[in-house]
C-alpha cells in the first residue's frame, strides 16, 4: 500500500492521522513516516481500515433499524 492508497482509506474511514494513531495505539510520528523514505505501511493497515470502514456502515445500518423498529412499536 502506498502512502496515498493508505491517505485516501483514512480518508474514506472519516479517521484523520491522529485519530487512527489512538485506536491503534500507536505514536503519530510512526504512522506519519509510513510510505516515506523507504518505510512502508504495514501489510495489515489495508485490511483493519477496510473492516473499520465495514463496520461503521454496518453500524449505521444498525441504527437505522433501531430507529425503524421503534417507529413500528
Amino acid at each position: 500500500m502506498t502512502r496515498d492508497e493508505f491517505n485516501n482509506l483514512l480518508d474514506e474511514a472519516a479517521l484523520s492521522k491522529k485519530e487512527f494513531c489512538q485506536e491503534i495505539g500507536l505514536q503519530y510520528n510512526a504512522v506519519n513516516q509510513w510510505g516515506s523514505n523507504g518505510r512502508g505501511v504495514p501489510v495489515w493497515v489495508e485490511s483493519w481500515l477496510k473492516n473499520y470502514i465495514r463496520l461503521q456502515a454496518f453500524e449505521k445500518l444498525r441504527q437505522i433499524l433501531k430507529h425503524i423498529d421503534k417507529l413500528e412499536s
